[in-house]
């Protein structure tokens, strides 16, 4: 029976053994890249000796080359793209016109949106003006509601004296203004003045009114009088009436012999200031109507000012 061979025993015995070992085979292309490697590191070696040996001139003149060979190399490559682009757009002309019809498209609808977008701007920047407008006239309907207004608020006759040929009968008035606003008047100034002319005057509005300013002027100049010639408080409260009165007076009407009458006037101005820093004034005309000494109003001069209120800016 034959024996089997056993694991590390071969069929051959020992004659594979006594065969001499063969040498590993090298590898051609390890070859190649160590020896183009070697040639790299000498041309590099003798480059940087060769630079180390050169002189400046010769130094600008392997720059100026180089230069001139990597700029003619960009520029084929430059050349090359503007080529391919002309193909691409050649090949593509349909694409183009689709792309700047729809460039077009978006610069149309950019500008509508740009000029709605105006036009809601403009709209909100006349709202807030109206708004702000609004909100300033409500302030001024304020301010006039709850200025002060000094009026003529009674007339009393505290003397007669009878006639004496030439004069008629005189008399003497008390005249006492009031605040009836619902706001304090300050520097509250009064000035009246006793005049004597014809019928005429008390429809004449522009004598009446010449005659009323002249009362804050110093005479002879165009100054503005600031000293009241009558006495009475500077302030006045909201409802109150002014405890001094204004002294007036004149003599009835006198008839002449042509038929014609000449009468005796009380004119006058109130100057005063509100709450709100806005001035104001107040005018008055009377005359003596009858020998009665009763007064009734000039046509003209009673009339009060209408000077808008001062609204405050806003702040920024």
């Amino acid at each position: 029976m034959d024996e089997k061979p056993n694991a590390g025993k071969g069929t051959n015995g020992g004659k594979e053994l006594d065969k001499p070992t063969k040498a590993p085979r090298r590898n051609p292309w390890r070859r190649f890249i160590r020896y183009e490697l070697r040639k790299v590191h000498k041309r590099k070696a003798e480059r940087e000796k060769k630079e180390a040996e050169e002189g400046p001139e010769q130094r600008s003149a392997r720059i100026t080359a180089r230069a001139t060979w990597h700029i003619a190399l960009l520029t084929y490559v430059l050349a090359a793209v503007a080529v391919l682009t002309l193909i691409e757009l050649i090949r593509g002309g349909a694409d183009t016109k689709s792309l700047v019809k729809a460039s077009q498209q978006q610069a149309c609808a950019a500008k509508n949106f740009a000029s709605s977008a105006d036009k809601i701007n403009h709209g909100v920047g006349n709202a807030v003006t109206k708004l702000g407008q609004q909100a300033d006239d409500a302030e001024a309907f304020f301010r006039t509601d709850e200025r002060s207004w000094v009026v003529i608020n009674s007339i009393e006759k505290t003397l007669t004296i009878p006639p004496d040929p030439p004069f008629g009968t005189i008399f003497k008035f008390s005249i006492f203004p009031k605040n009836v606003g619902k706001t304090v008047a300050r520097n509250v100034r009064i000035h009246t003045d006793n005049l004597i002319s014809s019928g005429a005057f008390m429809e004449n509005q522009h004598a009446i009114l010449m005659s009323q300013d002249q009362l804050f002027r110093i005479s002879g100049t165009k100054k503005r009088a600031v000293t009241p010639d009558n006495p009475g408080p500077q302030t006045l409260a909201p409802g109150a009436q002014s405890p001094v009165p204004i002294f007036s007076g004149g003599q009835e009407p006198k008839r002449y012999s042509d038929g014609n009458f000449t009468y005796n006037y009380i004119v006058g101005r109130i100057d005063y200031t509100d709450a709100f820093d806005t001035d104001h004034w107040t005018h008055f005309c009377y005359f003596i109507a009858n020998s009665r000494g009763d007064l009734a109003n000039c046509k003209y001069g009673n009339d009060l000012d209408s000077n808008p209120e001062k609204v405050p800016p806003k702040p920024n």
